[in-house]
């Protein structure tokens, strides 16, 4: 069976993969309508989308091994959540194959999503704003949407109601016959209304003074009617000047009926277009190469109407007006030679939009609804892992998802990157090491019940920044803990300890004086102690040796040195060398969490020592390559890396060869005891060298690093 997974989508490349699923899940289905690549890439940008300003988003891809299957968006509109007193996320963009659990995940993600920010329900389909595209067609099936609505095969709501969604609010919409005559009655009543309130119909001007002098007024009343309506949030001024700009320029005057009062405000409105439904599926979403004739031909053309959205003010409503610019608009349908309109989606509780009922021909065409669902508590443990967007802290996230035991919280900073975090299931925190009050404040409303303290410095420009965040912020997050409540898990390194004798070869034991030789390792170290000495709650520090596996960055440049035929050595003394797989240090990190054990300290192998030669050899065999063997001078490499060390403090740039790694690189003896961690925790590691270098290898081959 195909596994099925959800990710978060956090690259060019998986956006595309967004934007044009719709196209390879309906390439088939006649009546689908695609939407303008353009719109849809600005409805995503935050630095056009005025609503992105007060509304956050996430947006997922189903997978079904590496196809995708699915897509959706969910959207916490905070504004509209403050104005009706709700904890609501939505979810839009709703696209999957016909299987329910394609949907299930997807929805999950939203939900989980929502649930870890504190919101109660979820809604949709819905948007950013009621001008974005709402409602799943329930109802309808034959009929062609328009411009402006979704499109979704009879399959979809089926589904969504067999995973507990109910119905919150349905929209109808309906198909007029838009050439049949005014009744004479309607006219003298309507004639009679604009005498009596002193209204008029704007007249003799062109669209673009119509949009300078009546732009804004329009989304003011727009705001006014609409106020009440489900959902509806008020639209400001930078989203009024932003759907002026984005519709005006198209619209044919003759389309757009404005009723003004005597202070030449907008008492009531219509605006419709022709029908763009066949001109976008002939473009295929796209104004290039062709696709601008098509959407050019058909603005011209008329028979088919869509009424996208009318209106009247509060205080002109319950006067007949709406009358008014319905049968103004129909007039002017007629004198275009229109024949059939399609009303724009009208909740089924709006009474005003059944006057369409009074007309011959009229019938509901389309119905489209809103589903709602709790957000089930989530009552697994929370556990978080701070350094997450680094290689062992993403793996040791995937591990936990893996498993699914826990609530898995990533802690990142907002800059960081999220490229191996992109599972549904992670929820994110930001944390404020620099601010302990805040920080306490954060923990004490999670509980978590673990933290995987990651979280640090291996490179830095100045020594005091190794301090700054390896120990002072760490400091600063175990005065935060709540020590009844949370287990903390501190992965240090071998580098708190130092290189162990180099005359005896003996094995570095956590029993031995600690002499770290890098500012790396003594800011790691003065962590430890803290811990030690402060730290009343449950605790383990790992101290593990050289970590590598898949992701992992500066042993993979030795493994592209050997693809490269090079071979090197540094000093002619060999070193012993000690590494651990990620896989084996993640998966003790959660044995030690869920063990009983605490106030300990363990350095961490695969229980091997390895010669440089043989690490070498084993990269070279794996690799399947020849090499040529340089051995370096230790005073050269040292001259290079002082050089380097100054030369990355002058540009603010970290090389990965430095006087911290000439002290590591230097050090011959790197052979540590792991006996204790044996007996306590019962660890057996599941990879030496040559395992993990293959699996590792063969990684960074399927992503193209080597």
């Amino acid at each position: 069976m195909n596994t099925i997974t959800v990710k978060a989508v956090t690259n060019k490349k998986d956006f595309k993969e967004f934007l044009y699923f719709p196209y390879k899940l309906f390439k088939d289905d006649k009546k689908w309508v695609p939407s303008l690549i353009m719109d849809e890439k600005t409805t995503f940008n935050k630095k056009k989308n005025p609503a992105l300003e007060f509304c956050d988003f996430k947006i997922f891809l189903a997978y079904k091994d590496s196809e995708v299957v699915g897509r959706v968006v969910g959207m916490i509109n905070h504004k509209s959540n403050e104005i009706w007193k709700e904890k609501r996320i939505r979810f839009g963009w709703l696209d999957f194959i016909n299987e329910e659990a394609v949907c299930q995940k997807l929805l999950e993600a939203v939900e989980n999503w929502g649930r870890s920010e504190g919101m109660t329900e979820i809604v949709g389909p819905m948007g950013f704003t009621d001008m974005d595209k709402e409602g799943m067609l329930v109802e309808g099936f034959e009929e062609d949407c328009t411009m402006a609505t979704y499109y979704n095969p009879s399959y979809y709501p089926q589904i969504i109601e067999k995973l507990s969604y109910k119905k919150e609010v349905d929209w109808i919409q309906y198909r007029i016959k838009a050439n049949q005559e005014v009744p004479e009655k309607i006219l003298r009543i309507n004639n009679l209304i604009k005498e009596k309130y002193n209204l008029k119909i704007v007249e003799g001007l062109s669209a673009k003074q119509i949009a300078k002098r009546y732009g804004h007024k329009l989304f003011n009343t727009l705001n006014e009617a609409f106020s009440d309506l489900f959902g509806y949030v008020p639209l400001n001024e930078k989203q009024a000047q932003f759907y002026i700009d984005m519709y005006f320029p198209f619209l044919d005057k003759r389309l757009l009926c404005l009723i003004v009062d005597e202070n030449d405000d907008i008492a009531a409105f219509g605006v419709s277009m022709p029908s763009l439904t066949e001109a976008l599926r002939k473009s295929k979403g796209k104004l290039f190469p062709f696709g601008w004739y098509h959407l050019l031909k058909a603005i011209r053309n008329f028979e088919n109407i869509d009424l996208y959205f009318n209106g009247v003010h509060p205080k002109w409503q319950n006067k007949g007006i709406h009358s008014i610019y319905y049968a103004e608009m129909n007039k002017q349908y007629i004198n275009i030679g229109s024949k059939t309109a399609i009303a724009n989606p009208q909740l089924e509780t709006n009474l005003a939009a059944r006057i369409w009922e009074k007309y011959e021909e009229s019938n509901i065409a389309m119905r489209r609804r809103a589903y709602i669902k709790e957000i089930p508590e989530d009552t697994r443990e929370k556990v978080l892992v701070t350094g997450a967007s680094g290689f062992i802290g993403s793996t040791l996230i995937d591990q936990l998802l893996e498993e699914g035991k826990y609530n898995v919280y990533a802690g990142i900073r907002s800059t960081s990157s999220r490229k191996y975090l992109t599972d549904s299931r992670i929820s994110f925190i930001d944390l404020p090491y620099s601010n302990p009050e805040k920080l306490k404040e954060i923990l004490s409303v999670h509980k978590f019940k673990c933290i995987f303290h990651f979280a640090g410095l291996t490179k830095a420009k100045r020594n005091e920044d190794f301090e700054r965040v390896n120990y002072k912020f760490t400091k600063n997050l175990v005065d935060a803990i709540d020590v009844n409540q949370t287990k903390l898990i501190y992965l240090s390194s071998f580098a708190a300890h130092g290189p162990g004798d180099e005359k005896t070869f003996a094995k570095a034991k956590v029993s031995d004086v600690n002499k770290p030789n890098t500012a790396y390792g003594v800011s790691k170290l003065k962590a430890e102690e803290y811990i030690n000495e402060n730290f009343k709650g449950k605790y383990v520090i790992l101290r593990p040796t050289g970590v590598y596996g898949p992701r992992e960055t500066d042993y993979f440049v030795f493994f592209q040195t050997i693809d490269n035929h090079l071979e090197p050595y540094l000093g002619f003394v060999p070193q012993h060398l000690t590494f651990v797989y990620s896989k084996d240090l993640v998966d003790l990190c959660i044995k030690a969490f869920e063990s009983e054990v605490s106030g300990k300290t363990y350095f961490v192998s695969d229980g091997n020592m390895y010669l440089d030669s043989e690490y070498a050899r084993i990269s070279k065999e794996t690799l399947k390559t020849w090499t040529i063997k340089i051995k370096f001078p230790l005073c050269i490499v040292k001259f290079i890396s002082s050089f380097l060390d100054s030369f990355g403090k002058i540009i603010g740039k970290q090389f990965t060869l430095n006087k911290d790694k000439y002290s590591i690189l230097s050090a011959r003896n790197w052979d540590c005891d792991i006996e204790d961690l044996k007996k306590d925790l019962d660890y057996c590691p599941q990879y030496d060298l040559k395992k993990g270098v293959e699996e590792s290898i063969k990684w960074y081959k399927n992503e193209k690093w080597l």
